[in-house]
């Protein structure tokens, strides 16, 4: 009975990858297009981005902490 199983999952699986295949073949082609970024980062971008994280990590606690402060 396990094997069965095995071999119709296995089946579903190919049917499912076919049927992916035909119906989204524009959306898989732009994808493997697009997968590699070709935009290079220079590090005053690599920092102006990681201060923003930083800067909404800051807003975020500030938001928590007036959220708590009027609870209580």
């Amino acid at each position: 009975m396990l094997k069965k199983f095995r071999i119709i999952k296995r089946q579903l699986k190919k049917l499912l990858k076919l049927f992916y295949e035909q119906h989204f073949e524009k959306i898989i082609e732009i994808n493997e297009k697009y997968a590699s970024p070709r935009i290079a980062t220079v590090p005053i971008v690599k920092f102006a981005l990681a201060a923003l994280k930083i800067y909404l990590l800051f807003i975020v606690g500030l938001l928590l902490y007036k959220f708590i402060t009027l609870v209580y």
